[in-house]
């Protein structure tokens, strides 16, 4: 397969930094994004074009930054939509200010870059959009329904733009990764609500407290993960010979796990109530 270019936001940590590593050295070419330039200088020595772009500002400052990358590059083949945060607090305590700029990174951001890419794709009649999802996105957790909410809304987001795309030959997938030891859990990459209330108080605590634990003891390795999209994406390796990727694609033992499990659930409620909730008909 000829070399790729890929265009991957938040950079600076995570599958972000780990996916253009691994990119680099194969030989692709990769726009490497991140709200603060100087935190991924180390990918421009690499090989990288680095833009500074925050994904929450207004769509013409963020197609300048882009567009600008793209150019340069040449071409773009791939969108990695990865820049994302986890917000904690219960969902009552949660200001609607918090919502919004939770959604506006999480969500919006990745729709903002959507439609910045997705006009070079449709006119080349080609492309891939990978958007990170997470096993938070099939399961809830208390103190953490603004992160869920956000990947709820990426994994419906990437089933309808799977189908609205499939006619200009662009894939799209929707990857949900279990948990992996990146910085993603670390004090500093988490924001927690700015308000109190007592009733909540023993969960939210718990809640930092499991997660303070939890910090680099994830069962995943980040660069297995990492070659695993890649391979995904480039049906190289074990994906060799497969066909068009699923809507949505879990990520490590967990993930896969997690969701049969959620299936099963959801299958055995559904069995239970439908018959009690269907005579509805005219």
């Amino acid at each position: 397969m000829a070399p790729l270019t890929w265009l991957i936001t938040g950079c600076s940590s995570g599958f972000g930094l780990e996916l253009a590593r691994q990119l680099l050295a194969r030989g692709d070419k990769v726009i490497a994004t991140s709200r603060t330039k100087s935190k991924i200088t180390d990918l421009e020595k690499q090989g990288a074009i680095i833009v500074e772009v925050d994904p929450t500002q207004p769509d013409s400052q963020v197609k300048a930054a882009v567009d600008a990358g793209i150019k340069k590059a040449g071409k773009i083949d791939v969108l990695v939509n990865n820049a994302a945060y986890m917000l904690a607090g219960a969902n009552e305590v949660l200001t609607a200010e918090e919502w919004q700029s939770h959604f506006d990174v999480n969500v919006f951001g990745a729709l903002r870059m959507l439609r910045v890419v997705l006009p070079h794709l449709r006119r080349q009649r080609s492309g891939t959009i990978v958007n990170m999802g997470s096993l938070s996105g099939w399961e809830s957790h208390p103190g953490s329904g603004a992160y869920n909410a956000t990947k709820f809304a990426i994994a419906g987001i990437s089933e309808s733009l799977k189908l609205e795309l499939a006619p200009f030959g662009i894939e799209v997938v929707c990857i949900e990764p279990g948990t992996f030891r990146t910085n993603f859990l670390s004090p500093e990459h988490r924001v927690a609500s700015s308000g109190k209330i007592e009733d909540y108080e023993t969960l939210t605590d718990g809640m930092k407290e499991a997660l303070d634990a939890f910090d680099q003891a994830q069962v995943g390795d980040p660069a297995k993960g990492a070659r695993v999209i890649i391979e995904a994406v480039t049906r190289t390796g074990a994906f060799s010979g497969k066909g068009a990727l699923p809507a949505r694609m879990t990520l490590g033992s967990d993930a896969a796990e997690a969701v049969r499990t959620k299936l099963q659930a959801l299958s055995e409620a559904h069995e239970t109530w439908s018959p009690l909730t269907s005579d509805t008909d005219w």
